[in-house]
């Protein structure tokens, strides 16, 4: 689904707030956690205020939930010049993917390890296949 500026904050709000019910943070506790005031957080809840992409981080961390989360469900096409000086469009496959692999490079090394591993083991069947 295609979101307006406007939208788009409403709904990263209902993100914060269920986020942070899930963690079972008060407004309070979390706002303390991320340095502002608890009304801060009431507002990035309602969609009042926008939440800028440093204090995502912040709430996220807080939380201990993947920054992602506050991005599922939204989709959008990214435009971006590539070297040749054309517009690229990303679908929203290309898109997820790119977000994947942002997220695993994010990974803690012990998060990681199970993944390597399962990796390791996908690359090692597709060379045989290959061969």
């Amino acid at each position: 689904m295609l979101f307006s500026d406007r939208n788009l904050d409403i709904q990263l709000g209902k993100k914060i707030k269920s986020a942070r019910k899930i963690s079972r943070y008060s407004q309070k506790k979390l706002a303390d956690c991320i340095g502002v005031a608890f009304q801060t957080i009431q507002k990035y809840e309602n969609g009042v205020m926008r939440v800028s992409a440093g204090r995502l981080v912040a709430i996220a961390d807080a939380l201990k939930i993947p920054i992602a989360f506050f991005f599922e469900g939204i989709t959008s096409q990214r435009n971006y010049i590539d070297g040749n000086s054309n517009v690229v469009i990303l679908s929203n496959e290309t898109e997820a993917k790119a977000n994947c692999i942002n997220s695993i490079l994010k990974m803690s090394e012990d998060d990681a390890m199970p993944l390597s591993l399962i990796l390791d083991k996908y690359v090692k069947s597709t060379n045989q296949t290959t061969e």
